[in-house]
């Protein structure tokens, strides 16, 4: 059975300055996998932290819209007599609309990308969050719940997806363990901004919860593009300059050239790119 052994993975880069480091002993036989590329960018360094920590904060974050009930339920029972189950409402439309959510736009990203659906999802996820707390009547602020909801479940998703394809496979648990801190991080800051406004009207809750809108969008900016969607869209020069990019940050010697990209990123798909195709049988 020896035939059917797949060829080697790509080597780990050597450190700039390393004895070891020699292009004339670096191969390119094999097509690569996205991995395989992660592999020659250093792995989990200093650019996976970078986007872990921006893209964290965003994820975080999500955790106020899922926790607004808590504080608009009793508010509008009491400034609109709403009944019980209205009140039930306002969790229920917001789970409606998360699922329509990674039904829909969290699907989207596979199409267009993972990052402008986070983009997209994160700003308008706020505005509907800032609007809801705004709203002027009953049915409006269902409505928007609701359309928070959808943006959520696209932003809670993406990110996810997002910050797993920046990974090497043995750190994808830890960026899921990190990313899972950081949920209970953004419902403490809402309940901390909640205490801050407790002497005011309910509707100063979501302005002041808005007003970290800014630093995040400013931090999700620099959010790269997922090289696993670039590599299955053959988008080859954005792909060689993001992995220059993210071997430089990382301090490590890029080798791969973007010719042999051009000429061994396979064409048939995401099953294609996850695993080495078997030799020839002699």
């Amino acid at each position: 059975l020896n035939h059917l052994s797949p060829p080697p993975p790509l080597t780990r880069p050597a450190e700039r300055g390393s004895s070891d480091f020699s292009l004339a002993s670096f191969t390119f036989d094999a097509p690569p996998t996205p991995d395989d590329l992660l592999l020659q960018t250093g792995g989990f360094g200093r650019f996976q932290h970078r986007v872990l920590a921006a893209a964290g904060a965003a994820y975080g974050l999500c955790a106020v819209p899922a926790l607004a009930p808590v504080f608009l339920v009793p508010a509008i029972a009491e400034a609109w007599d709403a009944s019980r189950t209205q009140q039930d409402l306002v969790s229920s439309a917001f789970f409606a609309g998360y699922f329509v959510g990674l039904a829909t736009l969290a699907s989207a990203a596979d199409r267009v990308g993972r990052r402008p659906i986070i983009l997209l999802s994160v700003v308008a996820m706020f505005a509907t969050t800032l609007a809801t707390f705004l709203a002027p009547n009953y049915p409006v602020l269902i409505s928007l719940r609701a359309l928070s909801g959808v943006f959520t479940g696209a932003a809670f998703n993406t990110i996810t997806v997002l910050l797993v394809e920046l990974a090497i496979p043995e750190r994808r648990a830890v960026v899921k363990a990190v990313l899972g801190c950081c949920w209970p991080v953004g419902a403490a800051f809402f309940v901390a901004v909640a205490w801050l406004v407790r002497g005011v009207s309910w509707r100063w809750m979501g302005v002041a919860a808005a007003a970290y809108v800014p630093v995040a969008v400013v931090l999700l900016l620099r959010l790269p593009e997922s090289p696993r969607f670039l590599f299955l869209q053959r988008r080859v020069a954005e792909l060689h300059e993001l992995l220059v990019r993210m071997a430089e940050e990382n301090d490590v010697t890029y080798l791969y050239p973007m010719e042999h990209l051009e000429k061994n990123i396979p064409g048939g798909g995401a099953a294609a790119v996850d695993s080495h195709e078997a030799p020839p049988k002699p």
